[in-house]
C-alpha cells in the first residue's frame, strides 16, 4: 500500500507479495520475472534492473507488523532481504531490499472520558525500529497558527480505528496520547527517535490528534477542566499534509502549557557543558529562531577546540526550567534532536551520516534528527551556570534588569499565546532567581555571524573565569 509517500506493507507477507507491491508503483516496464530472480540467485548486470534497483533503493519501505505474533517465514524474509547484496566479483555492487522501518504495535483499548469518540481498540505503537541512514520524506506543510478555545472542537469528531496509530510518549513526568493516521506511517519512525514510549496504562496529561481533515485550516488547543486534560486538534483542509515540523511545534505547545501551570517554564533552549580550566559550566541557549541557534551551537563547538574549551550537547531543542529553593536547573524534553543541516558545516554534517536519520519537507533534505538515545541523569535537573538569548539586540550584553530580558526570553517560550496568562509570574520569577543567583543573563545579536557569537561568548567566559579575574 502507497501512504503518504511510503510503502506500508502488512501481514501476511510473502516475498512475492512484497515485490508485486514494489512493481506496481515502479513506473517503467520491467520483466516481473526478471525481478523475481533476485530473491534466488545473483542476477546480471542488465541496465533495466539497475534502475529498477535503483527505484527501490530509494523509495521508503515500512513493515507494520504485531508485537505479539510471530511469524517465523516474515522474520526470516526480512532477513533475507535486508542482507540480499550483490557479490563483489559483480558489477552490481549493492542492492537492498530491506526495510527503514519496522513498527511493533498491540491493539488494545484507549481509556478516554470522551465516549463519543470512537476508538476503543486502537493501535497503539510499541516500538520502533529504524535502519541506519534512513532517509525520511514528507509532504510539505505550512504550520497554522494556533488559537485557543474554552469550549470543547470535538463534538462531533469520531474516528476510525482502522485508519489511526496511537503513540503514548513520555516527556519527564508528562504523558501525551498522539494519534497519527496511518498515511503518516513515515511520521512515527521519525517521532520514535525524540520520544520514548510508554506501552503500559497511564493517565495521559494531554492529547493530540495530529492530520484531522476538517473544515477548518486552523490548530486548536482545548483545555477540559473535568479531565483536566489538553486537547490539541491538528486540522487540515486537504491530505498528505504531514510534516514533522508542525507536529514537533504541536507537542511543544502542549507540554509547555502543562509545565506553565506547574510553574515551570519551557524555553526553545539547547543546553551545553563547557569543560574549562579547572572548571565546569553549563549554558542555557535560549532562542525562537531554531536554525540560528543550531547554528550557533555548532559553531561553539568547533570555537571551543581551539580554545582549550571540551563543550558537549546535554539535550537539545528545548528543555524546562525549574525554580527549586531559589535556584534554577533544567530538564531536556527530548532523547533526540533534529537539527537543520542548513546549520551545520560540511564536516559535522558527515561526521554521523551512518547512524542518523535525515528528513526530508518540500522535496529537499532539512533536518538531521539524531538517533534514539536513553535517557541518562544529565538531562533531569541541571543546574545552570549561565542563561544566553540569541535575540535582537546591536551587540554582545549583560543584562542586568528583569524588564530588560522579559520581551526577548518571552519569545522563546513553548506556551500559547500570553491571552492565556494575565501575568508573566514565572519569567519574572526566573530572572529574578538568575539575577540573585549571580547568573549572567547574556545577548547575543542575532545579526552576527555564528563564529562571531561562539568567539565572543567563549572569550567572556575564559575572561571571567580566569584566575587573574
Amino acid at each position: 500500500m502507497n501512504q503518504g509517500g511510503a510503502l506500508l506493507f502488512y501481514e501476511p507477507l510473502t516475498p512475492k507479495h512484497y515485490l508485486d507491491q514494489i512493481l506496481a508503483q515502479y513506473p517503467y516496464d520491467i520483466d516481473p520475472a526478471l525481478v523475481y530472480t533476485l530473491l534466488t540467485k545473483y542476477p546480471a548486470p542488465h541496465p533495466a534492473l539497475l534502475t529498477f534497483i535503483d527505484f527501490i533503493r530509494r523509495s521508503r519501505k515500512i513493515l507494520i507488523t504485531k508485537k505479539a505474533l510471530t511469524n517465523h517465514a516474515l522474520n526470516r524474509l526480512y532477513v533475507k532481504m535486508a542482507a540480499l547484496a550483490q557479490p563483489p566479483h559483480t558489477l552490481l555492487h549493492i542492492h537492498s531490499f530491506r526495510f527503514d522501518c519496522l513498527i511493533h504495535y498491540t491493539h488494545c483499548p484507549i481509556n478516554h472520558a470522551y465516549p463519543y469518540l470512537a476508538y476503543d481498540k486502537i493501535a497503539l505503537i510499541d516500538e520502533v525500529h529504524i535502519a541506519q541512514n534512513t532517509h525520511i520524506r514528507l509532504h510539505p506543510v505550512d504550520t497554522p497558527p494556533i488559537t485557543y478555545t474554552s469550549s470543547m472542537p470535538l463534538l462531533d469528531l469520531s474516528l476510525d480505528p482502522n485508519q489511526y496509530f496511537s503513540l503514548s510518549i513520555s516527556i519527564n513526568e508528562v504523558h501525551g496520547l498522539i494519534l497519527i493516521p496511518r498515511c503518516a506511517a513515515a511520521l512515527i519512525s521519525a517521532l520514535g527517535t525524540l520520544y520514548p514510549f510508554t506501552a503500559e496504562k497511564v493517565r495521559h496529561d494531554f492529547l493530540l490528534f495530529y492530520d484531522l481533515k476538517m473544515p477548518q485550516q486552523e490548530n486548536i488547543i482545548a483545555y477540559d477542566a473535568n479531565s483536566k486534560q489538553y486537547i490539541g486538534c491538528s486540522c487540515h483542509v486537504g491530505s498528505n499534509q504531514s510534516s514533522l515540523t508542525e507536529c514537533l511545534y504541536m507537542i511543544r505547545t502542549l507540554y509547555g502549557a502543562i509545565t506553565r501551570d506547574k510553574h515551570d517554564l519551557t524555553l526553545t533552549s539547547t543546553m551545553l557543558n563547557m569543560e574549562i580550566p579547572n572548571q565546569a559550566i553549563s549554558l542555557l541557549m535560549c532562542s525562537d529562531e531554531e536554525r540560528q541557534k543550531s547554528a550557533l551551537i555548532e559553531a561553539l563547538l568547533q570555537t571551543g577546540q581551539k580554545h582549550r574549551c571540551t563543550i558537549t550537547r546535554v539535550f537539545e531543542n528545548y528543555g524546562t526550567i525549574h525554580l527549586l529553593d531559589d535556584s534554577l536547573y533544567a530538564t531536556g524534553a527530548q532523547i533526540g534532536g533534529a537539527i537543520p543541516i542548513t546549520s551545520l558545516t560540511p564536516n559535522l554534517f558527515y561526521d554521523n551520516t551512518g547512524e542518523d536519520i535525515y528528513l526530508s519537507e518540500s522535496e529537499r533534505i532539512t533536518y538531521r534528527i539524531t538517533s534514539l538515545k536513553p535517557l541518562t541523569p544529565n538531562h533531569l535537573f541541571q543546574p545552570i551556570h549561565i542563561i544566553a538569548i540569541l535575540c535582537n539586540v546591536e551587540s554582545f550584553r549583560l543584562f542586568n534588569h528583569p524588564e530588560e530580558v522579559l520581551p526577548h526570553l518571552s519569545r522563546c517560550y513553548c506556551t500559547l499565546d500570553s491571552s492565556l496568562h494575565k501575568d508573566d509570574a514565572v519569567g519574572n520569577a526566573l530572572i529574578n532567581t538568575a539575577l540573585l543567583n549571580d547568573i549572567p543573563l547574556i545577548a547575543l545579536p542575532i545579526n552576527d555571524t555564528p563564529d562571531q557569537n561562539a568567539q565572543a561568548l567563549i572569550s567572556w567566559i575564559q575572561t571571567r573565569t580566569s584566575p587573574d579575574e
